[in-house]
């Protein structure tokens, strides 16, 4: 048996797979009547993408959009911010991306946060961080121009574990 996530009620890695809504939107409105939606369906948590927000680069727009987001939404939320290196909508500095996904672990935004591999292979003290923040990890790895054999994938998906994912993604 795999590793076993537990946030709030909700076990991940156990039991039947879990459904997760996405909220994603360019508006701060579409977006909050989206985290609304969540409450009402029959889901198990929600993932906000950010990189979507039209002000994901303004600080303060998206640190007050992230605590309407969790005051409404009452079910574990994936905090995701897809730089566009990894099929994000927009450019986000490096620096930048750091800092949010700090802000969202502090401020408990979120219960888990997608980080990206390639980010963490560059900076290893990221993962620590955030988990003493308090926070999950899914680190994910995003290829678009091939698919590995399976034995490299294997390789990647170990190594994932051993920078100190809770949860890995990979998409190919």
């Amino acid at each position: 048996m795999g590793k076993i996530v537990r946030i709030r009620n909700l076990e991940i890695g156990q039991g039947r797979p879990k459904i997760c809504a996405l909220i994603i939107g360019d508006t701060r409105e579409e977006i909050l009547d989206l985290a609304q939606r969540v409450n009402e369906s029959g889901c198990d948590m929600a993932e906000f993408r950010a990189d979507h927000f039209q002000h994901v680069l303004d600080p303060e727009q998206l640190k007050s959009l992230l605590m309407e987001i969790r005051e409404i939404v009452k079910k574990p939320v994936i905090f995701t911010l897809r730089r566009f290196e990894e099929g994000g909508k927009v450019q986000i500095p490096l620096n930048y991306y750091k800092e949010v996904l700090q802000m969202v672990a502090i401020n408990s935004y979120a219960e888990i946060v997608d980080v990206e591999r390639s980010v963490v292979e560059d900076d290893a003290s990221l993962i620590p961080m955030l988990k003493e923040m308090g926070v999950h990890i899914i680190l994910s790895l995003h290829d678009f121009n091939s698919t590995p054999v399976q034995s490299e994938i294997l390789t990647t998906l170990l190594n994932m574990e051993k920078m100190g994912a809770d949860i890995i993604k990979v998409a190919y």
